[in-house]
């Protein structure tokens, strides 16, 4: 119980950083939004999809191999040996990084004249490219700590990195943003830059001091751990590498097939930067905790691998799958409902709210297929997560390339609903084969979406018209909207039993 009560602690304090963090760039993107309008929100989320092809290259693996063996180590308690795990995933990074950095550096003027078809991106790419030595370096330190379950270390540069990324943005922006795209999407990533060195630097110092204790313990060489961490990194890079290749094919498929549909370049760019760039990070900010709860179960179970707790893992996997299920549907609700006013609310845009709620449903997929993603690879199956996600990638390459044309925007709708039902299926019936998971329909499932439907009708059409306090303004009547359905769901919940007695008596252990 005392490590659960750990987990929960971690959970708590992460979920809250990852809120918070995204809440500031979800503001942050109103404010670019405000400033470079959709066009360079669409202009700057290719430069994005190129520099996460290059992050890819530049950390290889290493994030999850650094996890995974200081986890393994941790779990044997062998303090050195997490030590030493490090060290060679660090050796690791800064060769995979600097070479990544160097390939964008020196074929910055091709990318952005051949591939991405937009010379305006070149000065931003070279600017990226100096980062991704400190990105990959950054992975390593960043899995060590997930590893070793202090996240308030993380947290803290976390809120560092993004203030220093802000500030340094904004003054940049004012220096250059008047002078065209080209210059204001290379002042975001000066910020950008500026917030990894930063983060780097802090990461780094925070790990030397929390590793001191293992000083004087020396049981092997970093050399002796190349073997496992290659074992671990090289399945999980390669594909990686084809993931990511996919992925930003289908990014730099995406304005030219909105072109070839009849939409002129700049309303490609704007129709790509609405739903990528705008929308979709709402659509996805409440995954937060999700996001965090599949970092930190990562290690749990792990270390139940390690230790052959195998009834312990079984009960984690069905407890965690149950109540994050439960949170999606919630989510899913208040999407749907809510659409209009967030839309007005964070971006005063009624394009946003329109996609917000034709996406609404497609969270219970997304939002679960991170969780089980998760959960695979704590239980070592990394490679068949993988497999799924390059065919995943594959497919929605194929389904841009031919349905953009001739569909337009909605096209690109279908690609996305299509891809993450597909990936979602093929993960949780691994799941499902490897572990002792029980989905069931009626309770699982048929239970919440009912609670959800009859929430959101309450809600709207009756409570929340009698209940909403007058005059008030957008924010603080969206805030009681949202309160008004997740209580009304979480009572409908208990009273058909979805959420039961030992739910609650196993969450106040944890309180």
């Amino acid at each position: 119980m005392k490590k659960a009560k750990s987990l929960f602690r971690n959970i708590l304090l992460l979920t809250a950083t990852t809120l918070l963090m995204r809440t500031v760039g979800v503001s942050f993107t109103v404010y670019l939004s405000g400033k470079i309008g959709s066009v360079g929100i669409g202009i700057f989320q290719l430069i994005l999809s190129v520099d996460m092809l290059a992050i890819t290259f530049a950390t290889s693996g290493v994030r999850f191999a650094s996890t995974r063996l200081v986890s393994e180590e941790t779990g044997l308690r062998s303090l050195s040996g997490a030590d030493r795990a490090v060290k060679c995933c660090l050796c690791y990074a800064a060769v995979c990084g600097t070479a990544a950095a160097l390939f964008i550096h020196h074929n910055a003027v091709w990318i952005g004249t051949e591939i991405l078809n937009e010379t305006r991106t070149i000065p931003s790419l070279r600017l990226l490219s100096l980062t991704l030595p400190l990105v990959s370096m950054s992975a390593v330190l960043s899995g060590y700590f997930i590893a070793v379950r202090q996240s308030a270390k993380g947290v803290a540069i976390q809120i560092l990195e993004q203030l220093v990324k802000i500030g340094a943005t904004v003054a940049a922006l004012s220096a250059l943003g008047g002078k065209g795209l080209e210059y204001a999407c290379a002042a975001i990533v000066t910020g950008s830059c500026a917030g990894e060195a930063v983060s780097f630097l802090l990461l780094f110092t925070a790990y030397r001091i929390d590793i001191r204790a293992a000083r004087g313990k020396k049981d092997g060489t970093v050399l002796g751990m190349l073997p496992r961490l290659l074992g671990i990194s090289v399945p999980i890079a390669l594909s990686a590498y084809a993931r990511s290749g996919l992925s930003t094919l289908q990014n730099l498929l995406i304005p030219r097939g909105l072109e070839k549909y009849g939409a002129s370049k700049e309303a490609s760019f704007t129709a790509y930067g609405t739903v990528h760039g705008m929308v979709l990070p709402v659509i996805l900010y409440p995954s937060a905790l999700l996001t965090v709860l599949s970092d930190l179960l990562l290690p749990e179970l792990t270390e139940c691998q390690v230790r052959h707790g195998r009834t312990h893992m079984n009960y984690i996997v069905n407890r965690v799958f149950k109540l994050s299920l439960i949170f999606s549907f919630l989510v899913m609700g208040v999407l749907f409902c809510c659409s209009s006013d967030l839309g007005k609310a964070v971006y005063q845009n009624e394009d946003v709210s329109f996609y917000i709620r034709i996406f609404s449903p497609l969270v219970i997929v997304m939002y679960m297929d991170t969780v089980v993603d998760g959960m695979l690879k704590g239980l070592g199956e990394q490679l068949n997560s993988m497999k799924y996600n390059i065919i995943d990638s594959f497919v929605s390459v194929l389904l841009v390339f031919f349905l953009l044309p001739h569909f337009g925007i909605e096209g690109y709708i279908a690609t996305v609903m299509l891809s993450e039902v597909l990936n979602f299926s093929l993960s949780l019936g691994k799941l499902i084969q490897i572990t002792e998971l029980r989905v069931h329909l009626l309770d699982g499932v048929g239970k919440p979406l009912a609670c959800i439907v009859l929430s959101a009708l309450l809600c709207t059409k009756f409570l929340f018209v009698r209940l909403a306090p007058a005059g008030a303004s957008l924010v603080p009547t969206l805030a009681f909207q949202i309160l008004m359905i997740s209580g009304v769901y979480f009572c409908l919940l208990f009273l058909c039993r979805s959420l039961t007695g030992e739910d609650l008596r196993w969450f106040r252990t944890l309180l």
